[in-house]
């Protein structure tokens, strides 16, 4: 399943971000609670939990936790023109260097009438790979539509 995602996250708009509380570190790690959403040009994430690690003023990790029953979501509307990407997790583990996104523990991954749900979805933005992993048979589920033909 190939996401078409434009790079995250835009590195020259400004973070917001909201929690109940927490410890502010920018440039060492900055860690919220309660109610947590970070956006950031087009990005969304909310968690009940969330690590911010950060070198040389830039977020350089985000680690989102859900709670219980609410998992922690991701939403990404593309620069690119592609429709919207939304996904939820246990725990969404953002490596922004590297552009990696891991989501452990009921992963979902959604864009458009694609769909791809498992234990662990290991989605590298950049290559536009994603490796789909579960501990159950049959436990990696994938939905999508093929285009349509081409009628010139």
């Amino acid at each position: 399943m190939a996401l078409p995602l434009a790079a995250l996250p835009d590195g020259e708009q400004p973070i917001h971000v909201e929690a109940d509380e927490g410890t502010f570190n920018p440039d060492g790690e900055s860690v919220l609670t309660g109610a947590v959403s970070l956006r950031q040009g087009g990005l969304r994430l909310s968690a009940h939990r969330m690590t911010l690690t950060a070198q040389d003023r830039r977020i350089r990790r985000i680690v989102a936790t859900g709670r219980g029953d609410a998992p922690a979501t991701f939403r990404q509307e593309p620069r690119n023109g592609a429709g919207a990407v939304d996904a939820r997790a246990q725990r969404i583990d953002y490596a922004v260097s590297e552009q990696r996104i891991v989501l452990t523990g009921r992963a979902l991954v959604v864009q458009a009438d694609q769909k791809l749900s498992a234990d662990v979805i290991d989605w590298n933005i950049e290559a536009g790979g994603v490796e789909a992993r579960s501990s159950e048979p049959g436990g990696v589920k994938v939905t999508w539509q093929p285009e349509a033909p081409n009628d010139n």
